[in-house]
């Protein structure tokens, strides 16, 4: 099976190549510049699975219980999951490429919490706040 791409994005931290592969999975290649960076953000419904294809990448998210902030960084090789509701921000150490898998994409599933800045900027009280708003 040929998959070739159905739609490219462009956004702040680069562009985003997307790859239909059937009406439940959707596989993107997230090609990012460095220095760029996603908002803070979670899906309401969907999985998403990561997979660090080039490049380096710090990834924060907070941990099960809401308190700590975990910084992740991975490389080549690496793969990392968030569950629906998990927040989530991906900052690009040095230009990378990330393949995305997850279910069917819906840009209403998404709801970005902090847009402009990366949130190892703010303190913990701040993105728990952001978590419950």
């Amino acid at each position: 099976m040929q998959v070739s791409v159905t739609q490219s994005r462009p956004f702040s931290w680069g562009f985003a190549d997307y790859y239909y592969i059937s009406r439940e999975v959707t596989v993107k290649n997230l090609h990012f510049k460095k220095g760029g960076f996603t908002s803070y953000h979670f899906h309401a419904r969907r999985m998403e699975i990561l997979h660090v294809a080039t490049g380096k990448f710090v990834m924060y998210t907070l941990d099960q219980k809401g308190e700590t902030m975990r910084e992740i960084t991975v490389v080549p090789g690496n793969t990392v999951s968030f569950y629906p509701g998990q927040a989530h921000q991906i900052v690009a150490l040095e230009d990378g490429i990330i393949v995305e898998t997850s279910e069917e994409y819906s840009e209403h599933d998404t709801k970005r919490l902090i847009k402009d800045m990366t949130v190892d900027q703010l303190s913990i009280d701040s993105l728990k706040h952001a978590n419950k708003s």
